[in-house]
């Protein structure tokens, strides 16, 4: 392992994904790790979970610090029609701890903070030093019963003026966003950027005053996991490289496109895709106008 300073870093729990009897590799920090490294970036990622990922082969090539735990963070996944998600949480792994970060990885060049069931503390955010932090709050955003069962919830005080004071870029999906949208003008005074997801409906983007949207390229939708968090880290490697909040939305839509057709990260592009489905997207714009 490197502890040499990396270009990209996520922090949060690679999960073990339960869905039609199967269990995947998932978890925001694995989607978002595995899209830094195919488009071309040094990579890193801090986790936590039982030894069944130490051998995985999506992270060959991607430096990886994991938390010791008894288990690893598991979900199982039901997706209704129209990609509606709902899920169990059947064990959490161990907490995220600033400690277990190497320094150097702190100032990493971009940092994405995507935790999945309150797994990164406070100090972790406080201690981070990048130029440009991305924050998913999905695992903020997330409340579950005796059984499980997980509801979405609003952001809760303790994690949100962390994150906030760390963050550059907040990435929300649709339904995350409607719980939150009240806050809107909030977030906007302490970050530069709120992404908002909308599936097959693409983006919103609101920067400072403004705000503009960004279609989804038309494809045929295999998986929508981990679309989300595809879509935030590519966006944060197009804006660190180009400062241009339009470009990167329409850079992560193209890479995002790619990622649901195919189940898991199989259909996770490199930068040559990308690409091209960008130059597609122009085309396929210039005729719908």
């Amino acid at each position: 392992m490197s502890v040499k300073r990396p270009d990209f870093l996520a922090i949060g729990h690679i999960t073990r994904d339960l869905h039609e009897g199967r269990a995947v590799a998932g978890g925001s920090a694995l989607y978002s790790a595995v899209t830094s490294k195919r488009l071309g970036k040094s990579t890193a990622v801090v986790t936590a979970s039982s030894d069944e990922f130490e051998s995985l082969e999506a992270l060959t090539g991607i430096d990886t610090v994991y938390t010791e735990s008894d288990d690893t963070t598991t979900f199982i996944n039901t997706y209704a029609e129209g990609g509606r998600r709902s899920q169990v949480v059947k064990e959490t792994a161990s907490p995220l701890e600033a400690s277990r970060i190497p320094l150097p990885w702190l100032a990493a060049t971009i940092i994405h903070v995507c935790p999945v069931v309150h797994e990164v503390e406070r100090a972790c955010l406080e201690a981070l030093a990048s130029p440009l932090v991305g924050v998913s709050p999905q695992g903020w955003l997330r409340s579950w019963d005796a059984s499980g069962r997980v509801t979405d919830t609003r952001w809760p005080e303790e994690t949100k003026g962390p994150a906030l004071g760390a963050a550059r870029i907040l990435f929300f999906s649709d339904e995350e966003f409607a719980l939150n949208r009240d806050d809107l003008d909030c977030y906007l005074q302490s970050v530069e950027i709120v992404a908002v997801t909308k599936g097959d409906r693409g983006a919103r983007i609101y920067q400072g005053r403004d705000m503009f949207e960004v279609p989804a390229v038309p494809v045929r939708e295999v998986d929508p996991t981990g679309a989300g968090d595809v879509f935030a880290t590519a966006f944060l490697i197009r804006f660190e490289e180009t400062g241009d909040a339009y470009h990167a939305a329409c850079f992560a839509c193209s890479t995002a496109s790619y990622a649901v057709e195919r189940e898991g990260i199989d259909g996770i592009p490199d930068r040559s895709q990308v690409e091209a489905r960008l130059r597609e997207m122009t085309s396929w714009r210039e005729r719908a106008g």
